[in-house]
């Protein structure tokens, strides 16, 4: 029989494939059926309820499921009823930032939210094979209501949006009936304000803070670089440029899963030593990149016409650019790790601000001049940027000893 350990790898490896498949299908399924306009108007708006995502609710989310094994842990009645309130806050900004999608914006960040709540507390529980039920089941229910609606319905954004909601709320409906089962779920807390801020302390909201901060590095990589070319550009450079971006990440985004599921557990447990451990992601980043080069060098057109739309081919020359950017930032973030081994998340803030804060100014004035390109540019910069001042704090932060790095 398979130990526990592999069993769980094995479901982890699994349930990576089944993101990206279902990822890949879906933009399959947008790039053939809908025109750029939409499929741009759709992208821009999942970049503005992810900053909220990011900003206003994922880091508490992240501290509320971490405290899930602790001894203190919060109720996810009395989470829910306390993440109501930046929810307010973003439906308030959302008014004033772009009113005339309100609606949409609000409700995919609205479902974001409570589907990671609920699987991020199954990933605590280490359910693995209901974590990976699930995410089939969101994967598989995405792609059919898309397809079904279409047969009905004009190819519109109304429809993406309803498909991707339906999708969400499945997903979210049979999170709570195992969460409720096997937990359980007291509806008498839910929404009793006086019961949730006596169970949330000071540390909840200082735990928050640094995760907010380096939050909007990872929004300012790909949704942020969105948000600047509708405004810097137009909708249809949004698709070409979260299309071609999205086959870019199929390679990083699967190693990522793997490495963090992999070497972080053999660090925690001093199997491995960091050092030899960032050597070895290093490599396997490297010897991927090249390989990802030389596959899309001589393949690229024929991918990009199979897994999106011939109307793409266009935007084929960002793949480069942004295949090299996004292993960057896979090795930045196993790097950055090394900051929560030690307890000192803080050190993050720094290449996170200087990170998006290079990434969008260089966009905003390299996109009027050179469109799309110009943002796979900026995006490529700002990476190196983020990977060497992150080396440099990490080179420090090792010669002072918080830790024993003897590998």
């Amino acid at each position: 029989m398979m130990s526990k350990s592999r069993a769980d790898l094995f479901y982890l490896l699994l349930n990576q494939i089944v993101i990206l498949l279902g990822t890949l299908l879906f933009n399959k399924a947008l790039a053939s059926y809908f025109d750029k306009d939409t499929t741009g108007s759709f992208f821009y708006i999942i970049s503005i309820s992810t900053f909220g995502l990011l900003v206003l609710s994922a880091p508490f989310t992240q501290i509320f499921n971490r405290l899930y094994n602790s001894e203190n842990p919060i109720d996810i009645e009395v989470f829910l009823t306390f993440i109501l309130i930046p929810n307010t806050l973003f439906l308030l900004l959302s008014f004033f930032w772009a009113s005339d999608w309100l609606a949409y914006i609000f409700i995919i960040y609205l479902v974001f939210t409570l589907r990671d709540v609920f699987l991020g507390q199954i990933i605590q529980m280490k359910e693995r094979k209901v974590l990976f039920f699930l995410n089939s089941l969101g994967a598989i229910s995405r792609l059919i209501f898309i397809i079904f609606l279409l047969f009905f319905f004009e190819a519109n954004l109304s429809l993406i949006i309803f498909s991707q909601t339906l999708s969400l709320f499945t997903l979210i409906y049979f999170s709570y009936r195992f969460y409720k089962k096997t937990v359980g779920f007291d509806w008498a807390i839910f929404l009793n304000f006086k019961v949730a801020f006596q169970r949330l302390d000071r540390s909840f909201f200082i735990l928050s803070l640094p995760i907010a901060i380096t939050s909007i590095a990872s929004w300012s990589k790909d949704m942020g670089v969105r948000f600047l070319l509708h405004h810097q550009g137009d909708k249809i450079l949004v698709a070409d440029y979260t299309f071609i971006n999205g086959l870019a990440l199929v390679g990083p985004t699967f190693l990522q899963g793997i490495i963090s599921a992999y070497y972080l557990p053999l660090i925690y447990r001093r199997e491995i030593g960091y050092k030899s451990a960032l050597l070895q992601v290093f490599l396997v980043l490297t010897i991927s990149t090249i390989f990802g080069l030389i596959i899309f060098h001589f393949f690229g057109l024929n991918i990009v016409t199979i897994l999106l739309d011939s109307k793409y081919s266009n935007a084929l020359d960002l793949m480069p650019y942004l295949l090299i950017s996004n292993m960057l930032f896979v090795l930045a973030s196993f790097s950055g790790s090394y900051f929560f081994l030690i307890k000192k998340t803080t050190f993050l803030i720094i290449p996170s601000v200087l990170f998006s804060s290079s990434l969008l100014i260089s966009c905003y004035y390299l996109i009027p001049t050179w469109g799309v390109q110009g943002a796979a540019y900026g995006v490529l910069f700002s990476t190196f940027l983020n990977l060497f001042v992150l080396s440099l704090i990490l080179l420090v932060t090792w010669r002072r000893n918080f830790v024993n790095n003897k590998d």
